[in-house]
C-alpha cells in the first residue's frame, strides 16, 4: 500500500509501503524482493517514495496487491467547518449530465479509470479561490456543468472527508436525489441555473430561442403520425386538426419555408410533445431536436439548448398540496383524468352531430319533423 508523506500543508508524495496482509506472491512483493520471509512490521515496511499528484487525482495502482487507502489521504471534516462551508460543489464536463442523472457521481465515473474518489470543491467555479487556493478545474474555457450537495450530507451519509488540498472527497455513490442544484455554462461560458424542482409541472414549448440542432421536417411528420396512429377513434378535436396538416403536406400544399410551414411544424412540435410517451420515466421530448431531456433540467441534454416554460399546467396552479408531499403518481393520473373528460365530451359532441345529420335531408330539413307534419295534417 501506499503510506502518505507530507511536507508543509498539502500532500506531495506517497511512500510505497507493505503491510502484513500484502499478497507476498504478487508482482510488486516479487519486484521488491518481499517474499514469505520477510518479515514485516504491523506499522507498514516502508520501501520509496513514489511521486502523486495531490490535490486531485489518487488512482489505485494497476497491480491488484498495491491499494491506495483512503484514510491515510483525507482527514474528517470538522463541524465547525460544515456550518462555514455549507455546501460543496461538484464540476464536471456537460457531456456526462445525463450518466449522472441515470447513474449519481461514481468515483472514477463509468469510463472505466481507477481514481478512488469523487472530489468536491469549497468554492463556486467562477470564485477565483476555485483555481487559485484548491487546484480545482479552470472552468474560463465553458463546457463544464456545476453541481452542489450539502455538506452535512457528503459527511453522514457518504464518509466525506478533507484533503491537505482543501477538498472534500468521498469514495462512495452518491445519487443524484442527494444533489440540490446546480449551474450550467452556456456558449460564452455564462452561468446559469441548471436544476428546477418543478421542472415535471411546467409546459415546455418552443419559443423563441433558436437552437443550433433541430429535427428535420421528414423527422417531425413521421413521428406526429406516429401519434395519430396510437391515439384512438373517434378522433379529437386536436388530432383532426393535425391530421389535416399532415395531409397537406404530403400533397405538398404548403409552401416551403414559409410562414404557413412555421406554423403548422409548431402545431405539430406541440401534438408530439403533449401526445407521444417517453421511453424513461422523469423525461420529457426537447421541442428542438425530439429527443428525451430530463425533466429536471433547464436544458436539453441532446442540443444543449435552454428551454422555454410556458407555465405550470392548470390543476398545479389551483392545487393547494404540497408539491413534495404528493405523489408523483397522483399528478400523472389527474392529466389522465382530465385527457379522458375531454375526449369523452368531444365524442358525445361527435355522435350527436351523426344522429343529427342521419335524421336530415340534403335539404337540411328533419325529416322526423316532416313524417310528424304529414301524419298531423292526416
Amino acid at each position: 500500500m501506499f503510506h502518505c508523506a507530507r511536507y508543509g500543508r498539502r500532500v506531495r508524495e506517497q511512500v510505497l509501503a507493505f503491510y502484513p496482509d500484502i499478497d507476498r506472491n504478487g508482482e510488486t512483493c516479487r519486484a521488491n524482493y518481499v517474499d514469505r520471509s520477510t518479515k514485516i512490521p504491523e506499522e507498514g515496511l516502508l520501501l520509496y517514495p513514489v511521486a502523486v499528484r495531490a490535490p486531485t487525482g489518487h488512482k489505485l495502482s494497476l497491480v491488484n496487491d498495491v491499494t491506495l487507502r483512503a484514510s491515510l489521504l483525507s482527514h474528517r471534516v470538522a463541524p465547525n467547518t460544515v456550518i462555514l462551508l455549507p455546501v460543496c460543489f461538484h464540476i464536471t464536463m456537460k457531456d456526462r449530465l445525463k450518466s449522472i442523472w441515470k447513474e449519481g457521481l461514481i468515483p472514477g465515473g463509468l469510463d472505466g479509470n481507477t481514481r478512488i474518489f469523487t472530489f468536491f470543491n469549497l468554492y463556486v467555479p467562477w470564485d477565483p479561490p476555485s483555481w487559485n487556493i484548491t487546484k480545482s478545474v479552470d472552468t474560463r474555457l465553458g463546457g463544464f456543468v456545476c453541481l452542489y450537495i450539502p455538506t452535512e450530507t457528503l459527511m453522514r451519509d457518504f464518509g466525506g472527508r478533507l484533503t491537505d488540498a482543501g477538498q472534500v472527497v468521498t469514495d462512495q455513490f452518491v445519487p443524484f436525489s442527494k444533489i440540490r442544484g446546480g449551474w450550467i455554462q452556456d456558449a460564452n461560458c455564462r452561468w446559469h441555473r441548471l436544476i428546477v424542482p418543478s421542472g415535471e409541472e411546467q409546459v415546455i414549448r418552443t419559443g423563441s430561442v433558436k437552437s443550433r440542432k433541430v429535427a428535420t421536417k421528414e423527422s417531425v411528420i413521421r413521428i406526429a403520425r406516429q401519434c395519430v396512429n396510437a391515439a384512438g377513434q373517434p378522433y379529437d378535436e386536436e388530432t383532426m386538426g393535425v391530421m389535416t396538416i399532415l395531409s397537406r403536406f404530403e400533397n405538398r400544399q404548403i409552401i416551403e419555408g414559409g410562414k404557413e410551414q412555421y406554423e403548422a411544424r409548431l402545431k405539430l412540435v406541440d401534438y408530439i410533445l403533449e401526445r407521444k410517451a417517453v421511453t424513461e420515466a422523469g423525461c420529457r421530448f426537447c421541442p428542438h431536436c425530439l429527443t428525451e431531456t430530463p425533466t429536471k433540467f433547464s436544458v436539453c441534454v441532446g442540443c444543449w439548448t435552454p428551454l422555454e416554460s410556458h407555465g405550470i399546467r392548470p390543476y398545479r396552479r389551483d392545487d393547494p398540496v404540497d408539491e413534495e408531499d404528493e405523489d408523483e403518481a397522483t399528478k400523472k393520473q389527474i392529466d389522465e383524468e382530465i385527457r379522458k373528460a375531454n375526449e369523452s365530451m368531444f365524442k358525445d359532441t361527435v355522435h350527436e352531430a351523426q344522429e343529427n345529420a342521419e335524421t336530415r335531408s340534403q335539404f337540411d330539413f328533419d325529416t322526423t319533423e316532416s313524417a310528424m307534419a304529414k301524419k298531423m295534417k292526416k
